[in-house]
């Protein structure tokens, strides 16, 4: 009876209000664009009748309507990352091509967020969002043999205590500007805002289709508890942790290094394997050191001797973002070899030229509204619990001791979010987050309507460790699955690998069900011959007797991944 009781609370408090029909119109080749109006505010407890509108695109089923499953929505992760320009840049291709062309795959930019409005701003103009993100640092200047060397104790408190009154002014900046969409536009806004869609898109009540990539599966695990009996065929991929992710970032900045080591490892084993393909597998004249020492030795060089680029110093803290951003995506590791190549013998061209290739432009109208460039910060907090109890001391304890405990080399680029949470407010949206508050009771409907969440991860995914994946395995023992692709990368979609590609398009075209833990290799060449001049290795992959079906999945996953990188 208290099972009952509990449930019924649970699906009575999440009702969503009806939407209007959709208008849908033409807005590339086979996708159609449409907005959907929602309540700007689902709380219960609020009066507020103003409405946020939801941009969304839809890249049409390929079967004929009669075979046609219904429609599929993904999502990109971030938070903030654009839903709409993933579709269109490519992923609708590849999804609907990995599930067969059976759905409508239909992307969205979440609230606050893109074409959606109201959007969440952190600057009035677009000129001031441009000069303070240009100045904002992107890490410390820090290195890990610091951490265990006292002498160093003093440095490593100004140069984080520095880093983060810097982030503290972005914080300051978002919370000034007074958004609409600042505390309107949590995972459970998000939740209830998917659940709309797919009434909108398949009919009132309609289930839930979906494949959430990296915080895409935060959005699912809140839609999952607050509708339970809505769920359909989805599949979290890339997983960051729900428990960890409703507490203080404290909790999340942990996971974030798990597996950093482990893909850095996987770089130096790939390169090697490759042979001459990788220029880093052949030392510089006189170098006798491992290539993985040589790695280690560049960081130690580069803090203690920056390259002097033309009056421009070129020290750790440029090279750790760089890193941090590339070695999740091994596509980019033969780029990410040859600048490498080039540091050892202190020439930062290459690394300089692809920065400024990356850099965003000065805006057109400097007195246009801001984009929202730095919404990703706020919409982290919006979910993480109260921060203000975090302190510098704790950062800087915490820096060290990941830092030491997982021997990971650039924890210090990814400080930005437990910076920027703790010099955050303590205010949140009128509606919480579920976190994994009901997760169990979520569970028990999922599993006795016999659904299955298919929970897929990289084994050494830098970003979303596999330790998060098996979190939520554990937190939904009786209605989940778990399926592993070697190797590194964020998301499964980072590397190929045909048999996952198989079993993802089983899984949504005749509801297979895996068996749980399957590993499956990846089939992808990270080095193919003459790479290494662009920022992505041409698709190549390790078989020569493919079918012209798998060299489709192949292929489309390689899309998907392309998509990603271009809304980065």
């Amino acid at each position: 009876m208290t099972k009952s009781l509990t449930l019924a609370t649970l699906l009575f408090s999440s009702a969503v209000f009806g939407a209007a029909p959709l208008t849908w119109s033409p807005c590339g080749t086979n996708l159609d664009c449409s907005t959907l109006s929602v309540p700007l505010e689902y709380a219960p407890s609020s009066k507020s009748t103003a409405n946020a509108s939801i941009a969304l695109v839809r890249y049409n089923a390929t079967v004929s309507s009669s075979q046609r499953l219904g429609s599929l929505l993904v999502n990109p992760g971030g938070p903030g990352a654009s839903g709409l320009s993933f579709v269109q840049a490519g992923a609708g291709a590849g999804i609907s091509t990995i599930t067969g062309g059976f759905y409508d795959i239909i992307g969205w930019d979440p609230r606050g967020v893109g074409q959606s409005t109201p959007l969440l701003q952190c600057f009035p103009t677009a000129e001031e969002e441009y000069t303070f993100s240009e100045a904002l640092p992107g890490s410390p200047n820090l290195w890990l043999g610091m951490f265990s060397n006292s002498s160093y104790d003093a440095q490593v408190t100004t140069e984080i205590a520095d880093f983060d009154t810097a982030v503290a002014k972005l914080a300051d900046a978002c919370v000034n500007q007074s958004s609409e969409a600042l505390y309107t536009s949590s995972a459970a806004y998000v939740a209830r805002d998917m659940a709309a869609i797919v009434d909108a898109v398949d009919g009132v009540d309609a289930k839930l289709n979906y494949w959430g990539f990296s915080y895409g599966t935060i959005f699912l695990a809140e839609f999952i508890q607050a509708f339970p009996t809505r769920v359909g065929r989805v599949v979290a991929d890339g997983v960051v942790d729900p428990q960890a992710n409703a507490l203080t970032y404290k909790s999340q900045l942990p996971n974030d290094q798990v597996s950093v080591r482990d893909a850095l490892n996987d770089f130096v084993s790939f390169c090697e394997e490759a042979g001459s393909n990788c220029p880093l597998s052949i030392p510089p004249t006189g170098v006798t050191s491992s290539l993985s020492q040589r790695i280690d030795d560049l960081f130690e060089k580069l803090f203690l001797d920056p390259i002097d680029y033309f009056g421009t110093p070129i020290s750790l803290d440029s090279f750790n973002v760089f890193l941090w951003s590339f070695i999740r995506v091994p596509v980019t590791w033969s780029l990410v070899a040859n600048i490498i190549q080039g540091l050892e013998v202190r020439n930062a061209t290459l690394l300089v030229n692809l920065v400024s290739s990356q850099a965003a432009s000065a805006p057109t109208d400097p007195t246009a509204p801001g984009v929202g460039t730095q919404s990703e910060f706020p919409l982290t907090c919006m979910d993480n619990a109260a921060s203000s109890s975090v302190t510098l001391q704790d950062v800087i304890d915490l820096t060290k001791s990941i830092s030491i405990e997982e021997n990971t080399p650039f924890l210090s680029a990814g400080l930005t979010p437990i910076s920027f949470c703790r010099n955050f407010p303590d205010t949140r949206p009128l509606l919480p987050v579920a976190g994994v508050s009901s997760m169990s009771d979520a569970d028990y409907v999922l599993s006795a309507s016999n659904t299955t969440i298919l929970i897929v991860n990289p084994s050494n995914d830098p970003t979303t460790p596999l330790i998060s994946a098996k979190k939520l395995r554990s937190l939904l023992p009786n209605s989940s699955r778990l399926a592993v692709r070697g190797g590194p990368g964020h998301t499964s979609v980072s590397l190929a690998s045909l048999s996952l590609s198989q079993a993802v398009h089983d899984f949504f075209v005749s509801g297979t069900v895996p068996a749980d833990e399957v590993y499956h290799d990846a089939d992808q060449n990270l080095f193919p011959a003459g790479s290494g001049g662009s920022i992505v290795a041409a698709a190549s992959f390790n078989g020569t007797s493919y079918t012209e079906g798998e060299k489709g999945l192949l292929d489309a996953i390689y899309g998907v991944l392309l998509a990603f990188l271009a809304i980065a």
